[in-house]
């Protein structure tokens, strides 16, 4: 009997890292149901539609076109498994789905016009602006707004990363009209991300001995310089030069001096020896690094998914993680996983200091069969509640109505 086709939605989430990881951890879900073949549809090259481009910008993110020869570089794992389709404009986007019996769209990071030729399943983010709107432009809360409103009207069925995010979208959008399915927290291990060349990584790199990690784009929310202020508070008061090694972006669209701002308070504070600044580095990289870390860092305040990908990634592999005592984060429950008070660097620093003390200075070693048990059971889980979101569609007239009309 001939599977069912999936087709993976791609739009808006090509182009930054999180959001490849989030597409590559859907299709793994699906795939591990063993019920749906999985078609990648990636839009072309072309400069991203107006809407898009609008929607990352309030994201804090540039979306970056893929081009062709990547997409088999970022997804190279699940292929020959998947089939991939560049597709031009809702014209390619039907051609795409006549020619693989697409039976269903996941995730639609926009909501999708009624010609096309599918039913979709959407997803939100978060709701970050309505927490810190001090981040954010008032056009940018606007435009957020409009766009929550608009696909809690027309999606019948939407993911999302927590149960936060699902709570947030019933009480500031009450008597919307979607069913909203928050998926399971679903760290997952990959032993093809695994090197062993650590003594190069820390040449080319300029790794310091001891050092905790913090693996998160350089935006507003993100809430570096707490980690900054904790680990002075932690160097005055610990011997040995303990450092702080960050990966990731260091541009935010919404305050392009914020990068700077923080270099600046480093240097105040007489730190500049001990906080190493990476960049975006690619994911084997950060994989090497992290696993040799004391242990990672994520001081967070607010997010969309529990603990952020950087937390996903250190559960995964093995590694402790002493994150900020969000609602979202407390989602988690694993031994690896430290709270510290949110925005408090004197509460971070010794959390810091109680996983130093017994921290054991020698190359990590992975566990390969048991992270690989642990993350196959997660992703089970994971299918399950994608494949009944799913089930739940598969079916439904191609053109999804509004469930209300709005005024």
């Amino acid at each position: 009997m001939n599977k069912k086709k999936i087709g993976i939605h791609a739009t808006g989430f090509i182009g930054w890292g999180g959001g490849i990881d989030f597409l590559k951890l859907i299709m793994r879900g699906i795939l591990a149901t063993g019920k749906y073949d999985v078609i990648l549809l990636i839009p072309d090259n072309s400069p991203r539609p107006g809407k898009i481009n609008r929607l990352l910008h309030s994201l804090g993110l540039k979306s970056k076109p893929l081009a062709a020869d990547d997409k088999r570089t970022h997804f190279s794992e699940f292929i020959p498994e998947i089939k991939i389709e560049v597709y031009r404009g809702i014209p390619g986007l039907n051609t795409a789905i006549k020619k693989h019996q697409v039976a269903l769209l996941i995730p639609c990071l926009d909501v999708l016009p009624d010609e096309v030729k599918a039913p979709w399943i959407g997803y939100l983010y978060d709701f970050q602006h309505k927490y810190l709107p001090q981040f954010f432009q008032q056009e940018e809360i606007q435009r957020r707004d409009q766009y929550f409103k608009k696909m809690l009207d027309a999606a019948q069925k939407i993911i999302v990363n927590s149960r936060a995010v699902k709570s947030d979208a019933d009480k500031f959008y009450p008597g919307h009209g979607s069913e909203i399915v928050s998926l399971p927290f679903t760290p997952v291990y990959n032993r093809k991300l695994l090197r062993d060349n650590y003594d190069e990584l820390k040449t080319r790199y300029g790794l310091p001995e001891k050092y905790f990690i913090i693996s998160n784009q350089f935006w507003l929310h993100k809430s570096h310089l707490t980690a900054f202020r904790a680990l002075k508070i932690l160097s005055e008061n610990t011997p040995g030069n303990i450092a702080l090694v960050c990966t990731g972006n260091t541009e935010d669209s919404r305050d392009a001096a914020y990068f700077a701002s923080l270099k600046e308070e480093i240097r105040r504070m007489g730190m500049e020896q001990r906080v190493y600044f990476l960049g975006y580095i690619s994911k084997q990289d950060q994989i090497g690094i992290l696993l040799q870390a004391i242990a990672l860092i994520q001081p967070t305040l607010f997010e969309g998914g529990p603990g952020g990908g950087a937390t996903y990634d250190a559960i995964a592999f093995g590694k402790q993680a002493i994150i900020s005592d969000i609602d979202i984060n407390k989602e988690i429950s694993n031994p690896l996983v430290t709270f510290f008070q949110v925005g408090n660097e004197k509460d971070l620093a010794g959390k810091m200091l109680q996983v130093l003390q017994q921290y054991q200075h020698e190359c990590y070693v992975v566990n390969d069969e048991q992270l690989a048990a642990e993350s196959a059971a997660r992703v089970k889980l994971l299918g399950q509640a994608l494949d009944n979101v799913i089930e739940t569609v598969i079916g439904v007239p191609a053109v999804i109505k509004n469930k209300r009309q709005t005024p």
